[in-house]
């Protein structure tokens, strides 16, 4: 006798108990609880150097913002009446040079400005 081939009732049913199989096992993979991990792990600093370079920067952060800090808590002291006074006394000054002739120095000779 020989071996009967399968039915597509037979073939359906295993085809569907495939599926099943594998919807339980993404399932499983989706819930956690398979032994496949494919999420991205954050590692720590394991050596000396990388936790002292961290160490470090956390240490340069740390003074950074204390210095902004204390760069937004002034006050300015630019005043810029003061500044247009100094320019008008400058240019009084830079006019009465003008007025009146300079010896270079050298011999008799005057220059006018």
């Amino acid at each position: 006798m020989g071996l009967k081939p399968p039915s597509s009732r037979d073939r359906a049913s295993k085809i569907q108990e495939e599926n099943r199989k594998l919807l339980d096992r993404l399932l499983a993979i989706d819930k956690g609880k398979a032994r496949v991990d494919n999420r991205l792990i954050e590692h720590k600093p394991e050596s000396h150097f990388s936790r002292q370079r961290e160490r470090t920067a956390e240490k340069i952060v740390k003074e950074n913002r204390e210095l902004l800090r204390r760069i937004e808590e002034q006050q300015s002291h630019y005043d810029h009446r003061q500044t247009h006074r100094d320019y008008k006394q400058h240019a009084d000054r830079v006019g009465k040079i003008s007025k009146y002739p300079l010896w270079n120095g050298r011999g008799n000779e005057w220059r006018n400005y």
